[in-house]
């Protein structure tokens, strides 16, 4: 299965053996889908949507269907969505361009922690972008950030970041992140 975010702001899931799209648009979006990622959130196949309308938004792939209200609160359009295990929950985790902040959502619960991934790192007045991506390294989930046109690594369960160096860009803004496992 595939997930995209046109433009036009639904959502669609794609059967990729005939690539035909499964079941009608997931609209629920007031306007453009900015950013979408997929996982496995609680047993279910799930994709979370972020929109230019400053919402995020997890959906069922197996049925099509919204899992609770929209996750709302960022000023700006949600231009970036990751997921993470965090002590056995299922977490999403939001970025908007104009903020630069990184929110923490409980999937379970459907609220957010009330934390973002952005103090200390933006209290210098540099602008910062929230681009986020997850991955898990020796049994601990992390979160990559993106501000001030550098990289930060979160530790997710303790809310800080970790003590090793910031990986500099080099004056180029970031517009994408992703993580992967290479030799283990």
């Amino acid at each position: 299965m595939a997930a995209t975010g046109p433009a036009g702001g639904a959502e669609r899931r794609w059967d990729r053996r005939p690539g035909v799209p499964l079941g009608p648009p997931l609209d629920a979006h007031d306007g453009a889908v900015a950013t979408v990622a997929t996982a496995v959130l609680d047993g279910r196949p799930a994709a979370v949507t972020g929109g230019l309308d400053g919402t995020a938004r997890i959906w069922d792939l197996g049925n099509g269907e919204s899992l609770g209200p929209p996750l709302t609160g960022h000023r700006g359009p949600v231009t970036a969505v990751a997921t993470a295990e965090i002590e056995g929950r299922p977490f999403v985790l939001t970025g908007d361009d104009e903020e630069g902040t990184v929110r923490i959502w409980d999937v379970r619960g459907g609220r957010w922690l009330g934390r973002s991934l952005e103090n200390p790192i933006w209290d210098d007045g540099v602008e910062a972008t929230g681009w986020v991506a997850t991955a898990e390294v020796a049994g601990r989930p992390l979160a990559v950030v993106n501000s001030d046109e550098t990289l930060r690594v979160w530790d997710l369960p303790a809310g800080a970041e970790r003590d090793h160096p910031r990986y500099a860009e080099g004056g180029s803004r970031v517009t994408a992140l992703t993580v992967s496992t290479v030799d283990g």
